[in-house]
């Protein structure tokens, strides 16, 4: 059985972007989005009991299982429901085909780390990391995104920024692997063969000609706002934020982990914090905190 592998960044990060380009690899397979893990196995990593007639009930409706290949889904939902089932499944179907890395890609992995390790110990973690500040930008334009405010994105963003630099690498050690979106877009070939050596493959020259692959990984209802993951890199598409970004949230970002951006490369802009959107700031961290706390497995 192949090697299973974790790819996560906070949203509109690249995670798509490099899902792609990984995909096009002849030994590494990844599956449609169906947000099984986060669904499905953390709740029993929690302690809470399977219900098998529960589970099946739940997960014949659930639409994103559909995006599977049928065999794929339907041997999903016919799992007992219980955490040896469920956890057995996945990576059943992850490595279901004649590759050395079956994929997995979600945004929500960045919230379980821990969860990864204590089902999976042996498996690999790719976290893509882009500027903050164009991060936020980007989720405020999108269909979900754009009914939150700039302030809770900034603070969604640090938490699990900081979250994920401490937990990453020591949770996994070399099997971490950290991609930075904008060596990505501007030195593709460089920072895929980095990618690849640390999951022990060889560089093949189709990750650059990901656009070319009929076999796209994008649902239907995602295109609105994937459907540049698609088409070829766009080099410079970077700092929006400069000309877009309320300033007021850029010195909120800046202030809580700017010593990090700075060792990213990413350029400060000096701003100061703003008194009048500190508390709301603080307000969502606090929340996103007892959020990871409610979330914290029991040793």
């Amino acid at each position: 059985m192949g090697k299973l592998l974790f790819l996560t960044g906070i949203g509109r990060s690249g995670t798509t972007l490099l899902q792609q380009m990984l995909h096009a690899h002849s030994q590494i397979d990844f599956k449609p989005e169906t947000h099984f893990f986060k669904s499905y196995i953390v709740p029993l990593l929690l302690g809470r009991d399977g219900d098998s007639k529960k589970y099946k009930l739940s997960a014949s409706a659930d639409s994103y299982l559909q995006r599977l290949q049928l065999e794929e889904s339907s041997e999903l939902i016919g799992l007992d429901g219980s955490k040896r089932s469920l956890l057995k499944g996945f990576e059943d179907v992850l490595c279901n085909t004649q590759v050395m890395f079956g994929a997995d890609k979600d945004t929500e992995y960045v919230r379980y780390f821990p969860h990864l390790k204590k089902a999976y110990p042996d498996s690999y973690v790719i976290n893509i990391i882009r500027d903050p500040r164009d991060v936020v930008l980007s989720r405020k334009k999108t269909p979900w995104g754009n009914k939150r405010s700039t302030t809770f994105h900034a603070a969604e963003y640090v938490h699990y920024f900081k979250k994920n630099r401490i937990e990453g690498p020591n949770l996994f050690g070399d099997r971490y692997i950290e991609v930075q979106f904008e060596n990505l877009i501007e030195y593709p070939e460089f920072e895929i063969k980095r990618v690849l050596e640390k999951l022990g493959l060889e560089f093949e020259s189709n990750v650059l000609n990901y656009s070319h692959n009929t076999n796209s990984l994008i649902a239907e209802d995602e295109k609105e706002w994937k459907g540049n993951a698609d088409k070829p890199i766009v080099k410079g598409n970077s700092n929006k934020w400069e000309a877009e970004l309320d300033k007021r949230v850029v010195g909120l970002i800046e202030s809580e982990i700017g010593s990090q951006m700075t060792e990213l490369g990413y350029k400060l802009s000096g701003i100061k914090k703003s008194t009048l959107k500190s508390l709301e700031f603080k307000t969502v961290l606090a929340a996103f905190a007892f959020k990871s706390k409610k979330e914290q497995l029991n040793e």
